[in-house]
């Protein structure tokens, strides 16, 4: 991930250890600017994250993996973390605030200089 010539403190490899929130980690197996053994593995590897936390996804792309590969591992992802999303249709005639012309005069938020 660094080079030889970063300081210890610069140093994003030395940051992972304090990583313990659930992670989900997307890359590309052919990536050639975070290539699997010279940066994805030994991040993941040296996140503080218990194993049953984190997880690893490489998709057989380059540094961008399909958008819609993403998105799905993204969603599943989450909804096994944080739980199942309940989809909600807005009902027609949903409250909304009154068109501008149909507000009390002098209601207007926004401050006027004379």
């Amino acid at each position: 991930m660094a080079g030889d010539n970063v300081n210890p403190e610069m140093d994003l490899l030395n940051f992972a250890p304090r990583v313990v929130a659930p992670t989900l980690m997307l890359n590309g197996r052919y990536d050639f600017v975070y290539p699997p053994g010279g940066s994805q593995l030994p991040l993941f590897g040296l996140l503080g994250t218990p194993e049953g936390q984190k997880r690893h996804v490489q998709f057989d792309s380059g540094h961008m993996p399909p958008i819609q590969d993403v998105m799905r591992e993204i969603l599943d992802w989450l909804a096994r973390n944080l739980g199942p999303v309940e989809i909600r249709q807005c009902a027609f005639g949903a409250r909304r605030p009154p068109p501008r012309e149909e507000r009390k005069s002098g209601a207007d938020s926004r401050s006027r200089v004379p």
